[in-house]
């Protein structure tokens, strides 16, 4: 059985360092990382450079976009996060877990997720 932490915004867990930290204090290989794109955002972290830094510790994902100042959970590609360069980088470490579309502002919920699903799969589709 595998573990996955979700980092969070002034969390204790708040960022990828801190979680690396956590995972060679405990030492296990079963402790993993849940990366939420809006909240590694949010600390303004590399969304491309965390997600290499996590590598194999990348057990799952929530997709979601903001402004980088407030967390919130809005559509893919209606933020500012770079899309290109996240999905790239999930392809590099050979990320193959399920990409969550996680949503918590919007007007249309079908329409909304339907037009994030379009999007990233429009992104990956350039990136084969």
């Amino acid at each position: 059985m595998k573990l996955a932490i979700e980092g969070v915004p002034f969390g204790v867990i708040s960022n990828t360092d801190s979680f690396l930290r956590l995972a060679e204090t405990i030492g296990s290989d079963s402790l993993g990382f849940n990366l939420d794109t809006g909240h590694i955002f949010v600390q303004k972290e590399d969304l491309a450079v965390a997600i290499e830094k996590l590598g194999s510790r990348l057990l799952g994902t929530h997709i979601c976009d903001n402004d980088g100042c407030v967390d919130d959970h809005w559509v893919p590609g209606r933020g500012k996060i770079d899309w290109r360069a996240v999905l790239g980088a999930l392809q590099k470490v050979g990320y193959a877990g399920p990409l969550d579309i996680e949503i918590n502002i919007c007007e249309d919920p079908d329409q909304d997720y339907l037009e994030g699903k379009r999007f990233l799969e429009a992104i990956l589709k350039e990136l084969e």
